[in-house]
């Protein structure tokens, strides 16, 4: 838990979504048990987007930290999983010594949940700030998991959210296109 409380980031996050700061955050790398996911603040439910990895196919990343459906693993406010995941491995991203490279991991999942933020403020200035709605649209136009169920997995197939992959894929297209219709 990086020395870290299970509670020493949730008032900071509560207090973040109060002010209309959307925080997403990576899940984690401990993956792929079932209730990996007990790092702060990835493991927070109702103050933060948390974002799982996926690989090139489409599968959940064996790394990407797992939720469970037991109610006595959940978080300090009871989050399950994801609420989302996005590509993970073999993500190009910036090098030391001016290059790029191959990573992989959460931390290169939400930036592109983030990005898809950033698209859907700028798509309809309206929703800025307003963090609720913003969640609620990345969650209903996510794409459904098509990749592959296995022994590592937490939640039965089909389960809405899934503790392996939350609400599903992130889709950029079907949020920015929801974003722009939506009116205060």
């Amino acid at each position: 838990m990086e020395g870290c409380d299970d509670e020493t980031l949730l008032f900071a996050s509560q207090a973040m979504r109060s002010a209309g700061i959307m925080f997403v955050v990576a899940i984690g790398n401990e993956g792929p048990n079932c209730g990996s996911a007990a790092t702060p603040p990835g493991e927070y439910a109702n103050t933060v987007v948390s974002v799982g990895a996926m690989t090139p196919e489409g599968d959940v990343a064996e790394f990407s930290d797992r939720g469970s459906d037991n109610p006595d693993e959940v978080s300090p406010d009871g989050s399950r999983g994801p609420d989302l995941i996005a590509p993970g491995v073999d993500v190009v991203s910036a090098w030391p010594g001016n290059q790029w490279s191959k990573l992989e991991g959460t931390s290169m999942a939400a930036p592109h949940v983030t990005g898809v933020v950033a698209l859907m403020w700028s798509a309809n200035p309206a929703l800025r700030g307003n963090v609720e709605e913003t969640e609620r649209i990345l969650i209903e136009t996510a794409s459904p998991y098509q990749g592959a169920y296995d022994e590592f997995s937490c939640s039965p197939p089909g389960e809405i959210p899934s503790a392996d992959y939350g609400y599903g894929v992130v889709n950029a297209y079907e949020a920015v296109k929801a974003a722009i219709a939506w009116q205060p």
